[in-house]
């Protein structure tokens, strides 16, 4: 199954929503047992963080370590670091009861992005070649009912075309499949 970036954040988005919605039931940690969450469940987590100035940031924490806290700017999509100390007491004490988790790296992020669009891109191209072969071989079908008296060397110079395109068709359908389930393109 193809699995695209949008839809790795679609999964992210309902993932959080699942969390948000558990830790509103007074779940500490979607489990029903409360205790400490796992990296699993803790992250990631949208949330508004406010500095020890005072100021509020609307964010995606994607991860902290023992000094600071890693998310992503829901009002630009940028990765920020920030030193717990620098939050307010109630927020310094909100990140410090998350699990230490490492957050994704954001180059890799973005590298993985412009695999998949690559990926998405190839696979349109291939599927339409598939698209072109099929109709080829469906007027090839056509053609040869229409020859169905014709003479014996054009007949089989019919069948050698259609036995190329189901060749060709094959082979691209395996290659769709093999790029579909993370081999390289």
């Amino acid at each position: 199954m193809q699995k695209t970036f949008s839809q790795f954040f679609s999964i992210l988005l309902i993932a959080t929503i699942a969390l948000s919605v558990s830790c509103k039931k007074g779940d500490s940690n979607g489990s029903g047992k409360g205790g400490k969450k796992s990296a699993a469940t803790a992250y990631p987590m949208e949330t508004t963080l406010t500095s020890d100035e005072g100021k509020t940031i609307e964010v995606t924490i994607i991860g902290r370590s023992e000094s600071e806290v890693h998310f992503v700017n829901k009002a630009n999509g940028k990765h920020y670091s920030l030193d717990v100390n620098r939050l307010s007491p109630k927020d310094k004490l909100k990140t410090k009861k998350l699990p230490l988790h490492r957050p994704p790296d954001p180059k890799k992020m973005a590298d993985q992005k412009k695999r998949s669009e690559k990926l998405d891109r190839y696979l349109k191209f291939r599927r339409g070649e598939l698209e072109r072969l099929n109709r080829s071989l469906k007027e090839k079908l056509i053609e040869q009912e229409g020859f169905a008296n014709a003479p014996g060397a054009k007949q089989r110079q019919m069948d050698r075309d259609i036995k190329s395109l189901e060749n060709d068709i094959e082979k691209l359908e395996s290659e769709i499949e093999f790029a579909e389930n993370g081999g390289d393109i």
